[in-house]
């Protein structure tokens, strides 16, 4: 779980690599990046510009998302071994 940098939204995830954008004023999802990992989400961190989210998950895949777009803005595929 990670708040991003402009402290605008809560992000959450699950052990089946789904991750949750949750409007931390109105407390509603307002996006589920669905199947953003193939396994358990480790460890997210928002940039301090509040424009970016990174996830790395068990499989050793990353991710960078574009908080703003609500969309994957890049895949950096499997970085290390899990």
């Amino acid at each position: 779980m990670c708040v991003s940098g402009d402290n605008r939204y809560l992000f959450t995830s699950d052990k089946f690599g789904d991750v949750k954008q949750i409007d931390i004023e109105s407390k509603e999802i307002v996006h589920e990046y669905n199947k953003a990992h193939p396994s358990l989400v480790l460890a997210m961190k928002a940039t301090n510009d509040g424009k970016y989210l990174f996830s790395t998950c068990k499989d050793g895949h990353m991710k960078k998302l574009d908080i703003a777009n609500k969309d994957y803005s890049y895949d950096f595929g499997r970085i290390h071994e899990s």
